[in-house]
């Protein structure tokens, strides 16, 4: 269920397929594909994140889109310099294999990413903490996260996992996906796995086949995890009666939160009572022509919305669960009193 309030927007779009370097007179050239980050690009070359940035001036501040031409700078190499007199050469160090090399340059990649995430906050816009950034690196947590080639997270080793374990994995997706993780003492955090499903799907009621995870630290440091069942995605029931005709084109349209990280509050609604609401609007998909497909759109009249609430029972594209998962739901989440923060970072599996 959505409460009524939209305003205009720009749409997510996920990563596709990326292109393949071209080269021109100033060398390696990466041609943008819809969904690239300047992170990826540079993972993928084996350059840091800072030499990237440093080797494209004109896109500071800027976004990239596709057709955005990168360029990827030269790795680093040195000229031994010829010995003097004084000096002795130094006995030739062997080769590293090339395992060794791509280790070495994933172990850059992540550090550059760890810096990323904390400089850059959730709208991509710089912050001034880069010594808290940087501090983030060292205390990031070392969990792999599998993720499949349409960049889905594979959840499924997590059935076999202690609590602690499960925790740690899902505060390294959290980090690995651009969110925000809070730690302090009764601060939340909401992991959503969506499976994508077509609102149209069981007779127009949509499917409750996604999860939530809840995790958190409590004073003396142990470790939290809760699962529960729902679904991060509108139904073709509620379209009429809770959506709005955001285009004005005689219907209503079918909104669900894109892939990404949110802050979320404790909230009530006179119509859905306890609810968690965003703490500020945030950019939204739509179904314009109402067939049931979301991804990969960029609609011509995309709007942006704090409407889009946690909340029981069903809704027009809300983060939504049954009775008796949001008992369980609300209870976790206010276990050790009214939650301070709650983030909420939204994953595909």
């Amino acid at each position: 269920m959505v409460d009524n309030l939209a305003m205009p927007h720009v749409d997510h779009v996920p990563r596709t397929s990326r292109s393949q370097p071209h080269t021109n007179d100033h060398g390696a050239v990466h041609v943008c594909k819809r969904g690239d980050t300047l992170w990826d690009i540079a993972r993928d070359h084996g350059v840091s994140l800072a030499d990237l940035q440093k080797a494209n001036p004109q896109l500071a501040g800027r976004g990239i889109f596709a057709g955005t031409q990168v360029h990827i700078p030269a790795k680093a190499t040195s000229a031994a310099a010829p010995a003097t007199p004084r000096e002795t050469p130094a006995p030739a160090r062997r080769a590293a294999s090339a395992e060794q090399q791509r280790e070495t340059r994933r172990g850059a990649a992540d550090a550059d990413d760890q810096v990323r995430r904390r400089v850059l906050g959730a709208d991509g816009r710089a912050t001034s903490d880069v010594g808290a950034a940087r501090a983030a690196c060292a205390e990031a947590p070392s969990t792999s996260i599998p993720r499949r080639a349409d960049g889905s997270v594979d959840v499924s080793a997590t059935k076999s996992m202690t609590e602690a374990q499960k925790f740690d994995f899902y505060k390294a997706l959290i980090a690995q996906s651009g969110g925000k993780f809070h730690s302090a003492p009764n601060a939340r955090n909401l992991v959503g796995l969506r499976d994508e499903t077509s609102p149209k799907s069981n007779g127009g009621r949509g499917a409750n086949d996604d999860k939530f995870v809840m995790l958190w630290q409590d004073k003396s440091g142990r470790k939290h995890v809760k699962e529960f069942t729902g679904t991060t995605e509108g139904n073709e029931a509620n379209r009429r009666a809770f959506s709005s005709d955001v285009n004005r084109d005689g219907r209503n349209d079918l909104g669900r939160i894109p892939l990404g990280h949110y802050e979320y509050q404790v909230g009530s609604s006179a119509r859905l009572g306890d609810v968690l609401r965003p703490t500020k609007a945030f950019q939204v998909e739509r179904d314009f022509n109402n067939d049931g497909r979301y991804k990969g759109r960029r609609e011509k009249h995309a709007d942006t919305s704090s409407a889009f609430l946690f909340h029981k029972g069903s809704s027009a594209g809300c983060q939504t669960m049954d009775d008796a998962n949001w008992n369980r739901f609300w209870n976790a989440l206010h276990s050790s009193g009214r939650p301070s923060k709650i983030g909420y970072t939204l994953v595909a599996v």
